[in-house]
């Protein structure tokens, strides 16, 4: 199993998700005027028409809240829901696409995200992708894991310190970005107002159920419109759609986000050219429910060994890991265009040291700076055509009798034809 570029877009598109909830208006501070206004004038309401003189406070608490639901617009429980979404700290989100025979062909494309959670308290994301693999990101010892559940592997690979960044600003509202298209009263409509029942993880609530209008998801900018399209690979989808939120009549956050797009995907990949030969609509659906907390498992952590899919640039040398008899060493297979390079003996990466033992082929090709390289003492093997088109290298500090025969013949044979000095 390996930890695939694919994923690592998926990651970073969450991640960007939550850098711009400023732009989707979820914080307290744009809670509406409108929901204000009702629930003082539901209040007044409530005390004037009070009979009895000495009811006590809670059943003129009661009487106010129930005024308030009474009489409060789409427009003001969405904005009370933006409000209660902008506190949350830990929020999972279940997706499924409602149309069986997309689902069917996007399932085979195993790229498909079944499950998303999110805790700001411990650092921890984690996607559940299908069932054939779970992924968790932990900002606190900036490692991504991924267990796959096909053949039993469990490995990690380090954070970059940007992509650690990313992920101590999440925000798990973020995902529900649609709902910065609900301000205008004339975006939304009510299906049914606090009578909807729904099951959600086990649990029941009593919902608000606003349906929006056709609206333009392009101008949500990220979370889960976004992340349907890194999930499904594809280069242009429908950018109108009709978005309908199940809102809780208690606690006012969001328990159900169902995306209908309208019309039909444009051809940019094989899953999008299949969906376009459906003539039905794609909807989207999101459970949304508040866990306690997120952690990886203990059991992920200590069975997890560096993915053979990790690759990393130091001092402008491209490395990669490589797994031989069962031991973990790193090879060199690229690097950036410069007149100096040095090859590392050795690399620590989460605490453990591993060795550079390799050169692959045509890893320094076309480098045409390139003067002066230093390789490393554990470098034992150097692939063909490793210095290709290396025009202007004229000096390698190595120690030739650490090398295998070929990789030593190599370099004898270029030092002759290139005139390049070794060292």
């Amino acid at each position: 199993m390996v930890i695939t570029k694919k994923i690592r877009k998926l990651i970073a598109t969450i991640c960007v998700s939550s850098l711009v909830v400023g732009a989707f208006g979820l914080g307290p501070e744009n809670t509406t005027k409108a929901y204000a206004d009702t629930v003082a004038k539901a209040a007044t309401s409530a005390a004037v028409n009070t009979n009895t003189p000495n009811n006590n406070a809670e059943n003129a608490n009661a009487a106010s809240s129930s005024a308030v639901l009474a009489s409060m617009s789409a427009v003001d429980v969405m904005s009370r829901s933006k409000q209660a979404m902008s506190e949350v700290r830990v929020i999972g989100i279940s997706y499924s696409m409602l149309d069986t025979s997309k689902y069917s062909s996007y399932l085979n494309t195993g790229l498909g995200t079944s499950e998303i959670t999110m805790d700001l308290n411990t650092g921890v994301l984690g996607i559940d992708m299908m069932g054939l693999a779970s992924i968790w990101v932990d900002s606190s010892d900036s490692r991504m894991y991924m267990y796959s559940s096909i053949n039993n592997t469990t490995e990690f690979e380090p954070l970059t310190n940007k992509e650690t960044m990313s992920f101590n600003t999440i925000q798990p509202s973020t995902l529900l970005d649609t709902m910065s298209q609900t301000e205008n009263q004339q975006n939304i409509t009510y299906t049914s107002k606090g009578t909807e029942k729904i099951t959600v993880k086990g649990a029941e609530h009593n919902c608000y159920v606003v349906k929006t209008n056709e609206i333009d998801t392009s101008q949500a900018s990220s979370g889960s419109t976004n992340l349907y399209k890194s999930i499904t690979g594809e280069s242009s989808t429908s950018d109108k759609a009709i978005v309908t939120f199940y809102v809780d009549g208690k606690d006012f956050k969001v328990y159900r986000m169902i995306i209908d797009q309208v019309g039909q995907s444009n051809a940019g990949s094989s899953i999008s050219s299949m969906i376009k030969s459906s003539s039905s609509q794609t909807s989207q659906k999101y459970d949304v429910y508040y866990p306690e907390s997120v952690t990886v498992p203990v059991s992920v952590k200590s069975r997890a060994v560096l993915s053979d899919s990790y690759e990393f640039t130091k001092n402008g040398v491209k490395y990669k890991v490589f797994y031989r008899k069962n031991k973990i060493y790193l090879s060199v297979v690229g690097a950036t265009n410069k007149s100096a390079l040095t090859i590392l003996p050795q690399i620590r990466i989460a605490g453990k040291n591993y060795k550079v033992t390799k050169i692959v082929n045509g890893a320094f090709k076309y480098r045409v700076k390139l003067r002066k390289l230093v390789i490393g003492k554990n470098i034992r093997t150097i692939g063909k055509n490793a210095f290709y088109k290396c025009n202007h290298l004229k000096q390698i500090k190595v120690n030739l009798r650490r090398l295998n025969k070929s990789s030593k013949k190599y370099l004898l044979k270029l030092k002759k034809s290139k005139k390049i000095k070794l060292r």
